[in-house]
């Protein structure tokens, strides 16, 4: 991840002056599958916590394709409950 940020980073700098990547990176590790529930659900509000949208099924970048972002909620839900 660090040797990604500083190749970016470098291009940014030379070409979008106005834009850096913030100081650090979170990363963690999941667990069990409830964690990986909680951790989807978090990156799936990012859009929403910035104010760019009202839900985070209205963002048009969430997800992954081939997988429905609601579908692996559910599915997460399920396994913890199951």
């Amino acid at each position: 991840m660090s040797a990604f940020k500083q190749s970016s980073g470098l291009w940014l700098k030379s070409h979008r002056p106005d834009r850096a990547w913030q100081k650090d990176f979170w990363d963690h590790v999941i667990r069990c599958n409830e964690d990986l529930g909680a951790q989807v659900r978090y990156v799936a509000e990012n859009p929403v916590r910035r104010g760019l949208v009202a839900n985070w099924w209205d963002y048009p970048y969430t997800g992954a394709i081939g997988h429905d972002l609601r579908s692996v909620l559910f599915d997460a839900d399920d396994l913890v409950r199951g």
